[in-house]
């Protein structure tokens, strides 16, 4: 029986926007009855923001938010959220700067912006979240800049919403998931293949002293 991503492909290599949202949730429908068996990381450990030398740092280590300042939508605090595990993707395209006026140099900017940075995610329970982390512009370690969480709202979310506000095509997620997908296979071959040779020496170990008198 052919998948519904199959049938899909077997129509036609154009597709409308609404097939790619098809495409994806098929992706989705496949990926989800797997996701317990998936090495996902926790947010906290999603590294997009900026640390010193423009390197990108987990969320967990320029972070300044105190338990009120995670919320969902509607100001409601929730628990626990640097712990959420899931798919984490960050793309530039939903990272929005706040210029401000430096009050210190007439005409021009702060030197290091804040702004808020769009994550969206496919968390274990299999479901789509959009995350805002708000952060504020920091000198840093010998003036190189980082950027310092300060508030993070989460809201339950779907994929053509994320396609809108995140400023990216159902394409772009498609891949995304697919890459998991694969990166997730190879991590399961490899265990599969360490349990063999395990497996191989033990019974081989357990016939050496069956046969020893």
């Amino acid at each position: 029986m052919l998948s519904t991503e199959m049938e899909l492909m077997f129509k036609g290599r154009r597709f409308s926007e609404s097939q790619w949202y098809e495409l994806v949730q098929a992706r989705v429908d496949q990926i989800k009855p797997h996701l317990d068996t998936f090495t996902l990381i926790e947010f906290g450990r999603f590294e997009f923001l900026r640390g010193e030398s423009s390197h990108l740092w987990p969320l967990s280590s320029l972070c300044s938010c105190s338990a009120e300042d995670f919320t969902d939508e509607t100001g409601v605090a929730i628990k626990n959220v640097l712990k959420m595990q899931g798919l984490f993707w960050a793309p530039y395209s939903g990272h929005q700067l706040f210029q401000e006026p430096d009050p210190l140099r007439k005409g021009l900017c702060l030197p290091y912006p804040g702004g808020v940075k769009l994550v969206y995610s496919l968390t274990r329970k299999g479901n789509w979240v959009l995350i805002e982390v708000y952060y504020k512009g920091s000198p840093g370690y010998k003036g190189r800049g980082q950027e310092i969480a300060t508030k993070i709202v989460i809201k339950d979310s779907d994929v053509p919403t994320i396609c809108e506000k995140v400023k990216i095509k159902p394409k772009q997620i498609w891949l995304s998931l697919g890459k998991a997908m694969k990166d997730w296979a190879r991590t399961r071959e490899r265990i599969f293949r360490e349990a063999q040779s395990i497996a191989f020496e033990t019974q081989f170990l357990e016939d050496l002293v069956s046969h020893m008198k």
